[in-house]
């Protein structure tokens, strides 16, 4: 928990200010690591940038989380950090992948792509029944995640997203922005 304290105040010592960038500029086609090849963007926040990328090894399509740069150090304490993300292994955790440092030394890291829908924005969730279950998979997820000793810090429901259709179950959340 001490180097997720470390990083949460190098995260905060380096809050963007107005007018000021956010990470590197990413564009459409661009690689990193010599295999995430850049498709689009998926989101923007004040620390990072989430692309839909191709691992040009496997084919596969995942999300990139492209970070502000830092000092060598912040990217050493992120590494730590996600080592220990990548063992948590649960159907309601985003699964992480692969750590590395673009060319100007911007930390990133891939994850699973989850084509799902927020919780918020799942307008056919009225029935209790499906209800009780996505918040059971919510609570599986973050036991699992408080047990490992982290805090999720920013969970709600943009970070848990619904995936499938009804009948829902346990196993259709995924709690995604685990802190990095």
């Amino acid at each position: 928990m001490a180097s997720r304290r470390r990083v949460a105040a190098r995260r905060q010592e380096r809050e963007p200010r107005a007018g000021r960038e956010v990470g590197p500029r990413l564009e459409v086609g661009q690689m990193l690591g010599g295999r995430y090849r850049l498709e689009f963007p998926l989101g923007e926040g004040a620390m990072a940038q989430v692309w839909r990328v191709r691992d040009d090894f496997s084919g596969q399509y995942l999300a990139l989380k492209s970070l502000s740069p830092g000092p060598p150090e912040y990217a050493e304490a992120l590494r730590g950090e996600f080592a220990r993300l990548a063992r948590l292994l649960h159907p309601n955790i985003v699964q992480v992948h692969d750590f590395g440092l673009d060319e100007g030394g911007a930390p990133y890291f891939t994850m699973d792509l989850v084509e799902g829908r927020p919780l918020g924005g799942t307008q056919d969730t009225t029935d209790p029944t499906d209800l009780v279950r996505l918040m059971e998979g919510t609570t599986d997820g973050l036991r699992v995640i408080h047990a490992a000793g982290f805090v999720h810090g920013d969970i709600k429901p943009e970070n848990i997203l619904v995936v499938g259709s009804r009948p829902y179950s346990r196993e259709s959340v995924r709690i995604v922005d685990l802190g990095l």
